[in-house]
C-alpha cells in the first residue's frame, strides 16, 4: 500500500481496518457506535425510534418475531438494552435476535450475564460475528502477549484509575513505567480496544486492583480532568474470555 500511494500520488484509497496502517499522508476517521437515547422522561415512540441503535434493535427484532414493535410497556427497556450496550451494532443485533424468547424487559434483567446472552448469530457470518465472546476473544487473542497484560480487567470496570496509581500497581518506577505504559495504552487504542472518554468523573476514581494488575476504566485526577480510558466494548465479566484460555 505504502508503495502504490508513493509511486500514483493521485491515487487515494479508503482503507477499513481493526487499527490505523500509520502511512504518511494517512486520515484517520473512526467509526462511531450508534446514536443512543437519552435518559428523558416523556420521549415519544416516534422520537426514540428516531435513534441509530433503537432502529437496528427493531429492524433485527422483526426478522425473528415479524410482528415485534416498539410500544409503551416495552419502550423503556429497549432503550435501556440499547444503552447497556453501548450502542454496538453487533452487541444490539445478537440482543434482538433473542425477542423470539425474551421479551425486552426479561432480556434487560438478564444482561448482567451479557455473555451468556448475546449468543446465536447468523450461522454464515465468521465465529467472530456469531457470540458476543467470540468477538472479545478474537479481538484480544490477536494482542501480543504485553498488549494483552495492560487491557484493564472488566471487575474493575466501574472504578478508576490514574496514570500514577498504574504505575505503583506495575511496580516499576514512573520513568521507566511512563514511556512503557503510553505506549501499550496508545496501541490498545490504535486497535479500537480502548477509547479516550473525556468525560470527567469522581475524584474516588482513583482505585486500581493489584490483584488483577489492571487498570480500570477513566482514570482521572482529583481535580476532574479527563486522563483515562474506558473499554471500547461493554463487558459484564471477571476476565476477558479467549480461545486459548475460554472464560
Amino acid at each position: 500500500m505504502a508503495d502504490l500511494l508513493s509511486t500514483c500520488q493521485q491515487v487515494k484509497a479508503l482503507v477499513t481496518s481493526r487499527e490505523g496502517l500509520r502511512l504518511r499522508g494517512e486520515q484517520q476517521l473512526p467509526v462511531p457506535t450508534l446514536a443512543l437515547p437519552d435518559r428523558k422522561p416523556g420521549e415519544s415512540i416516534r422520537q426514540l425510534t428516531g435513534y441509530e441503535a433503537v432502529r437496528l434493535f427493531i429492524e433485527r427484532a422483526q426478522a425473528v418475531k415479524v410482528d415485534f414493535a416498539v410500544f409503551e410497556q416495552n419502550a423503556d427497556a429497549v432503550a435501556e438494552i440499547c444503552r447497556r450496550l453501548d450502542g454496538l451494532p453487533l452487541a444490539i443485533e445478537l440482543a434482538a435476535a433473542r425477542v423470539n424468547v425474551l421479551s425486552p424487559q426479561a432480556m434487560l434483567a438478564r444482561l448482567e450475564h451479557r455473555l451468556a446472552v448475546l449468543t446465536g448469530g447468523p450461522r454464515d457470518l465468521p465465529a467472530r460475528q456469531q457470540t458476543l465472546r467470540q468477538a472479545i476473544a478474537w479481538s484480544y487473542d490477536l494482542l501480543p502477549s504485553a498488549e494483552a497484560g495492560a487491557v484493564p480487567a472488566p471487575r474493575g470496570l466501574r472504578r478508576g484509575c490514574t496514570w500514577r496509581r498504574r504505575e505503583a500497581v506495575i511496580g516499576v518506577d514512573e520513568a521507566n513505567a511512563g514511556l512503557w505504559l503510553l505506549d501499550g495504552i496508545a496501541s490498545l487504542v490504535d486497535k479500537s480496544l480502548l477509547r479516550r472518554d473525556e468525560r470527567e468523573m469522581p475524584s474516588h476514581a482513583s482505585g486500581c486492583s493489584r490483584r488483577s494488575g489492571s487498570m480500570p476504566s477513566g482514570g482521572w485526577s482529583k481535580r476532574g480532568s479527563p486522563t483515562g480510558f474506558i473499554v471500547a466494548m461493554p463487558t459484564a465479566v471477571s476476565r476477558w474470555p479467549s480461545r486459548r484460555n475460554p472464560a
